[in-house]
């Protein structure tokens, strides 16, 4: 409900009340609302409605059954609960009871505004008398309900054909119209509003028109009730189909002003065949109405055939609506695309995401990089095919197109420069300067850096050039000569000069100068004012449609026939208000707007929804479009579940921010409306989704509308939520310090914080139960789990992981159970139990299938991955990664895909698959190079930590230390393992001498891993560097030893135990304790199997071959071995410098020349 302000009315103690008894039922108290149950929804709706009266009168109503005794006591305790919670003065009296005389209750206001005539108010009402509560066991009240929402409709009913009726008395036929529609919308079988619906048609004179609402109405009858209209109906009817039409009186329509050809733009022409001589691409810019589309077009008319393509206001907020119509424009131009076949298969399985009622398909959701890859390149297909007999393509008004859209024009532009002798007919894109979003002015500079495009910025018309316009459009001799007072009037904009002109002409002289108005909005209404009042309607409409529109669109929004559409379109196409099949230009829509009368506006707004909505169209962008009308149409609830489904079909393009703006617009249409539940389940829905943390300046809007509606304990915890939940996200957004001890604080304290406010919203629930307090419970519950993983609390993990077991066999598939499934997953694997974490996070998959949750699905399946990783199950995990098709040229990749790519190599890595992770990882550094679809820039940090350690193992030092150096100048936000790096760059100080850099490095990894515990592997590499360190003590490194040996055996690291166990031989050695030596070397040796060292794979066969008292058989069986192992390196692409350096590292060189004294070749070469 809209309307008037709901201020509540203000008691003499300053209590203040408003009671909402249309749609659902609640009472503002002041600044907080609080929800009604049903029995009192019910004393409230009586007394409000029939004022005073005897309380037990309504406890026999209410409940009928329980006996006379027992329904008083209800009602007693009833009245007892309201006072207590609204204060003693909400309802009055003891036997006979009323409502304060103060309380507001917006049907009562509703009802008074009726009666005055306003008839702007009458409209913004909405909802049923007590919406969807029923009484089925207290049949006299139902009963008694039943009545009051008859009366309301009748209410509705006759106000709106009053309303009608005044406009008809006052010649405002267009809009009497509107209002009778109205009616007939309330009540579709009222006789009455079908009458004034075919008076109205008839009276301006559009028979065809009144006899298909006469038709419409009789059927309607007829399959309703069986019966025919009343015999009134019936005459009226007759009469219709008999009398000649009225006469109208005639109207003067002036002649209207030529097109002018272009004029004083020959130096911009020259320009432009320049570029187009140098094969460039071209951009056209300049302010509105300065003639850049004519420039163009004039242009691309000398150039052979041209295809013109144009974004529309209202684009920016709908991802690829622009491209949409650009492939609705394609197929028009190219029909034989439309055809079976025309296009090929996979083509037009792409195309359908756009357009599915072109192909009587749906194309599947975005899901992947690679979906996005494909979509685009099939895009550019498309282009290629309809364009083949094209020389220019035109795109006007870029600077509307949406982002999403955007996006694919780089990629597009991009695929023209990098081919410029590819099939293509030359690109212009024409747009305002001031109104292109940055990125698209970022490009369109690389373009002209780069010299691959010209940007020609169109300037003002010179007084010459003025002259010349006004020369040509046929006016009287002498007007050329004041040429320079319509330049200094106009500014020399083309647009501004015409408009001027033409209003000049449908007046007295065109050489009155001092005639002329003071802006071209008064031009524009000027024209208006003379068309008749049908025309004006549909140019109302037009201009309220927006966007996209069709004269048959129109036809529907004002329920004309084909003959009363194509007349009033004639019309306007006389005055000069529309071209073509639009608005002449966005002036004209700006001018009419401001002239419409604001119940007229929203009229036409619902109008336009409701025929939008029979219209086919792509999901989201239509139904942000529909959402956008009804939200003009004052209907806030129908607006939100629009911009639900709006935000839905945003989600399915991974367009995750503006899902969750267009969600967080619904939840405030719901609050707008007072359907505070609504708008609870809509917020607490963004809170459930597995995407809503990686949007943190989104969520700051959807936890304050929960804190400023948590008026009861349910809502206070939902805030408690909003508020944790952002302080996670807010955690992962901190700095992280590399050096310091406490370079965790800010992080840590953030989430102690988070962990507090959740705990709070747990306590807020414990009189709570049901649906909403499990999905609540279920969300607090895994902030809490997630807050005690992230600040190590083992203790209090393992209790809160009890209670999330407990919850999880009772609570029912949603998304709430998917994210405390995946949370618990977490849970469960920093408690090592890494079986039950995995069958934990299986179940969430399910459940997020089962759903139809694309992307918490697929952020389960890498989760799935990532713990067969960590028990090394890594043929599993690769096999479970590659099935999210690893792009092969990337324009964009999603956040989650960008992970997987990068625990995809990490997992090649650790396989020795070092060409394929090397190849991986650099595809995936061209891709990061551009933007996530959110617009989010990907976190380069991780990146370069993933090539530090394939560097490493290669044996590129410097570029591993560039690796590294960049890896820790960059970390990604909330990254616990940021610091590792230093590690690396410890060891290549090492390795190049230079001890002191070492020890400070060692001694911020130090530093770094004390703050983050859980990083055991991290810690034993720590222990390993250190003892590797020939700065220190032999005994300091074999104190280094012990420690990685005891941490691997603690916290299941096999790998690294191996490679202690080598290490350790060495030391042995070094003492010349060869028993000890070959002990652990034979330890490290049997282990090779299935827990070969990560960092240095062969380093157990080098300590064997290089002990003295080896066995011979022994010795030759590792020495192949490790030529194998090596030769299998070497067989898979790796270039040159990496195939040598990894030659080079110290245990590979080794290797080499312990098999060269064996005449053995460890490379597969003969030596």
């Amino acid at each position: 409900m809209t309307g008037e302000s709901l201020t509540p009315a203000t008691t003499g103690t300053g209590q203040t009340w408003f009671l909402k008894l249309l749609g659902g039922v609640y009472v503002l108290d002041g600044s907080a609302h609080r929800r009604i149950e049903p029995s009192l929804a019910a004393v409230l709706a009586y007394l409000a409605l029939r004022g005073r009266t005897h309380k037990y009168r309504l406890a026999g109503w209410l409940w009928p059954d329980a006996g006379e005794i027992a329904a008083r006591a209800n009602m007693r305790q009833l009245l007892r609960r309201v006072r207590l919670s609204l204060g003693p003065d909400f309802i009055q009296g003891t036997g006979e009871i009323a409502l304060h005389p103060q309380v507001r209750v917006d049907l009562v206001d509703f009802q008074r505004q009726v009666q005055a005539g306003a008839l702007h108010d009458i409209l913004t009402h909405q909802g049923e008398l007590l919406e969807h509560l029923t009484f089925d066991n207290a049949p006299d009240f139902a009963e008694w309900l039943e009545g009051e929402r008859e009366r309301l409709l009748q209410l509705r009913l006759s106000a709106a054909l009053r309303a009608s009726e005044a406009l008809r008395q006052d010649e405002k036929s267009a809009e009497a119209l509107l209002y009778a529609q109205h009616a007939l919308s309330l009540e579709p079988l009222s006789e009455e509003a079908a009458r004034q619906v075919m008076m109205l048609y008839h009276g301006r004179g559009d028979r065809s028109a009144a006899l298909q609402a006469y038709e419409r109405f009789r059927q309607m009858l007829r399959d309703r009730l069986g019966v025919e209209p009343s015999p009134e109906t019936q005459a009226l009817g007759e009469r219709i189909r008999l009398d000649a039409l009225p006469r109208l009186a005639p109207r003067t329509v002036p002649d209207p002003l030529p097109l002018p050809a272009l004029v004083g733009r020959d130096h911009e022409l020259g320009v432009l065949a320049q570029a187009w001589e140098r094969g460039q691409m071209i951009f056209v810019s300049g302010e509105a109405g300065m003639g850049k589309t004519l420039l163009t077009m004039t242009f691309a008319a000398g150039r052979g055939r041209a295809l013109r393509f144009e974004a529309l206001p209202g684009d920016r907020q709908v991802p690829y609506v622009t491209a949409a119509r650009m492939v609705r424009r394609l197929l028009e131009h190219w029909p034989t695309g439309r055809e079976p076949g025309g296009l090929p298969e996979w083509v037009a399985g792409e195309v359908a995401r756009l357009v599915p009622d072109v192909f009587g398909q749906v194309g599947t959701p975005l899901t992947s990089a690679a979906d996005r890859l494909r979509f685009f390149d099939a895009l550019i297909e498309l282009n290629r095919l309809a364009c083949a007999d094209i020389d220019v393509c035109v795109l006007d008004d870029a600077h509307f197109a949406d982002e999403a859209t955007s996006e694919f024009a780089e990629y597009f532009l991009a695929h023209l420069a990098s081919l410029p002798q590819a099939p293509f007919p030359v690109w212009i894109d024409v747009y305002r300067d001031d109104e292109l979003p940055e990125a698209a002015r970022r490009t369109v500079q690389t373009l002209t850096d780069a010299g691959l495009a010209i940007n020609l910025q169109l300037t003002p018309l010179s007084v010459e050039g003025v002259g010349e316009l006004l020369g040509i459009l046929n006016l009287p001799e002498g007007l050329q000569q004041q040429a320079a007072r319509y330049r200094a009037y106009t500014g020399g904009n083309p647009l501004f000069i015409l408009e001027t002109v033409r209003d000049l002409s449908e007046g007295t002289g065109l050489d009155d100068l001092a005639r002329l108005p003071t802006k071209v909005a008064g031009l524009i209404a000027r024209r208006l004012s003379r068309l008749s009042p049908a025309a004006l309607q549909m140019a109302r409409a037009a201009a309220t449609l927006g966007g996209e529109f069709t004269l048959d669109q129109l036809g529907e929004v004002l329920d004309l026939g084909p003959l009363a559409a194509v007349q009033g379109w004639d019309e306007l196409g006389h005055a000069g208000i529309v071209r073509g099949e639009s608005l002449a230009h966005d002036l004209m829509r700006v001018a009419i707007r401001a002239g419409t009368p604001a119940a007229t506006q929203i009229l036409l707004h619902r109008s336009s929804a409701r025929a939008l909505e029979r219209a086919p169209g792509p999901s989201s962008a239509h139904a942000q479009r529909i959402a956008q009308h009804y939200q003009g149409g004052r209907q806030p609830l129908q607006a939100a579940a629009w911009y639900l489904k709006a935000a839905q079909g945003l989600v399915e393009l991974m367009q995750y921010g503006p899902a969750l703006k267009l969600r967080e617009q619904a939840a405030a249409l719901y609050e707008e409306a007072l359907e505070f539940d609504l708008a609870l389940d809509v917020r607490l829905g963004t809170l459930s989704a597995p995407w809503a943390e990686e949007q943190p300046a989104a969520l700051r809007s959807v936890v304050d509308g929960l804190l400023r509606l948590a008026s009861d304990d349910v809502q206070r915890a939902a805030a408690r939520l909003g508020q944790a939940t952002l302080r996670l996200a807010e955690s992962n957004l901190q700095p992280v310090s590399l050096v310091t001890p406490d370079r965790a604080a800010t992080s840590h304290q953030i989430r102690l914080e988070a962990l507090d406010l959740a705990r709070e919203g747990q306590a807020l629930l414990t009189r709570e139960s049901g649906l909403l307090h499990d999905r609540l419970q279920a969300l607090l519950l895994r902030i809490e789990v997630k807050a005690l993983v992230s600040v190590h609390d083992q203790a209090g993990l393992e209790e809160r992981l009890g209670a999330a077991a407990a919850l999880l066999t009772h609570l029912p598939q949603s998304q709430a159970a998917i994210l405390l499934l995946y949370t618990v997953g977490e849970g469960l694997m920093r408690q090592a139990q890494p079986e039950g974490a995995l069958d934990t996070v299986r179940r969430g998959v399910a459940v997020a299938t089962a759903l139809g949750d694309r992307y918490a699905a697929l952020e389960g399946q890498l989760r799935v991955a990532t713990l067969l990783e960590d028990q090394g199950r890594r043929l599993e995990a690769a096999a479970l990664r590659r099935q999210l098709e690893s792009p092969d040229r990337e324009p964009q990749l999603s956040r989650l895909h960008y992970f997987n790519q990068l625990r995809l190599a990490a997992n090649l890595v650790q396989r020795h698959a070092y060409g394929e992770a090397l190849t991986l990882l650099e595809r995936v550094a061209r891709a990061a190079d551009g933007q996530s679809p959110a617009g989010e820039a990907l976190p380069r940090g991780v990146l370069w930590r993933a090539q530090v350690d394939l560097l490493w193992l290669l044996g590129a030092v410097t570029e591993c230390q560039t690796a590294a150096e960049c890896a820790l100048a960059h970390p990604m936000p909330g990254d616990d393992a940021a610091g590792v790096p230093w590690i690396r760059l410890a060891q290549i100080h090492a390795l190049l001498g230079q001890d002191q850099q070492a020890e400070r490095a060692l001694a911020h990894a130090d530093a770094f891993l004390s703050a983050a515990p859980h990083l055991t592997y991290s810690r034993g590499l720590w222990h390993l560097a250190h003892a590797e360190f020939r700065a220190y003590t032999r005994r300091d490194r074999r104190d280094s030893l012990e420690t990685v040996l005891t941490v691997a055996r603690q916290h299941g690291h096999p790998e690294l135990l191996t490679h202690a166990l080598a290490l350790r031989a060495q030391w042995h050695a070094g003492e010349q304790d060869w028993p000890a030596a070959r002990r652990d070397a034979e330890d490290a040796l049997a282990r090779m199997t299935t827990a070969a060292p990560r960092d240095d794979h062969a380093l157990p066969w080098r300590v064997l071959l290089e002990l003295p008292g080896v066995d011979p058989a022994k010795h030759l069986a590792v020495a192949s071995a490790a030529r194998d192992w090596i030769g299998s390196i070497l067989g898979h692409p790796l270039p040159r410098p990496y195939r040598d350096s990894f030659l080079a590292r110290p245990t590979q060189r080794a290797l080499l020349a312990v098999g060269s004294g064996l005449g053995q070749s460890l490379t597969g070469k003969e030596d």
